[in-house]
């Protein structure tokens, strides 16, 4: 188990700064195309470290509370300024307001979750992380959606014609909105650190140790390797799922763990034998246990056959002896 939290707090910490780079990149593409200063990236990039330090000052409640607060404040500010004071809602832009919908859900999760995190029991984080990585992939589909020339053409209701506005379009929006969409798995990884551990059960009343199949594990490598299911299967939760999202490293991670796989690099997270393995040595245990007895039984027999055998001749001597000296 601590392996496992030590992979936790890696992918965490890795996702958490590809997405402060993405938001980052986002501000860089603006400057790049609009060359003043602009508050909203600025504000941006705050919403976008603010959930990071509520999940790293987790342990202490009154320093998350506050960062939490500051988050929802700047948020405020930032969708007051950006949408409301501009305009951009008005009474002929419901579908505006509709496809920005996912925006208000998705900024509005990533401030409440992190405070739960800091505020519920350990029992109920893993279903937070659980919401987390639900809404991650949603907004993955979305974003990805979003992306598209129809879309496109839809949102800004006209053609993508110029490479200027293509290129703010699609550079931007890949960098600004992948970063809303690592964010959701970087918290629910975040969140899944702090969920409770199985509680061991005393010596005694153990359930066998759970065995893992080489021949199965190496079938999902080969299949599914790119989306991270060998690595789930032998219980390795935190780097399958980033696995998943880095689709097996373009495939150069999914064909290394194959091969760790078939040459017993790679075993289950919790120390357990291939059931290949067990069974093979139960065979073996078994044939030797085998052979023991039957050296036993050849030992036994030849040390006690000769002495039961003379053994009624020497009564039957004595019973005649006793019979001969009583008629005397």
């Amino acid at each position: 188990m601590e392996i496992q939290r030590k992979g936790l707090n890696r992918a965490f910490i890795v996702l958490a700064v590809l997405t402060v780079v993405l938001n980052l990149s986002s501000w860089i593409v603006t400057v790049w195309l609009i060359p003043e200063f602009r508050l909203a990236n600025l504000l941006s990039f705050v919403c976008t470290v603010l959930p990071v330090l509520v999940l790293i000052y987790r342990k202490r409640k009154p320093v998350s509370l506050i960062l939490s607060v500051a988050y929802f404040a700047v948020y405020a500010f930032m969708f007051w300024m950006t949408r409301i004071a501009n305009g951009s809602y008005t009474s002929n832009s419901l579908s505006t307001i509709f496809l920005c919908c996912d925006g208000i859900v998705i900024s509005c999760a990533i401030g409440i979750l992190p405070m739960l995190n800091a505020l519920i029991k350990s029992k109920n984080k893993k279903a937070i992380a659980i919401i987390c990585f639900i809404l991650g992939i949603a907004e993955t589909v979305w974003v990805a959606y979003s992306l598209t020339d129809a879309f496109a053409s839809f949102y800004w209701r006209r053609s993508l014609v110029t490479q200027l506005v293509w290129t703010y379009y699609y550079v931007y929006n890949t960098t600004y909105y992948a970063s809303y969409c690592v964010m959701m798995f970087a918290i629910g990884i975040g969140i899944l650190r702090d969920a409770p551990a199985r509680i061991k059960k005393p010596a005694g009343t153990e359930k066998p140790m759970k065995t893992k199949s080489k021949q199965t594990a190496l079938l999902f490598s080969i299949f599914t390797g790119v989306l991270g299911v060998d690595r789930f299967y032998l219980g390795y939760t935190a780097l399958g799922i980033f696995k998943l999202l880095t689709v097996g490293g373009a495939g150069i991670w999914a064909l290394i763990d194959f091969i760790r796989i078939g040459v017993d690099s790679l075993h289950p997270a919790d120390g357990s034998p291939w059931v290949e393995e067990t069974r093979d040595e139960n065979i073996r245990s078994i044939a030797a246990n085998m052979q023991a007895i039957a050296e036993k039984l050849e030992k036994l027999q030849a040390q006690n056959v000769p002495a039961e055998a003379e053994k009624p001749e020497a009564d039957g001597e004595n019973q005649e002896t006793h019979k001969v000296s009583l008629k005397k």
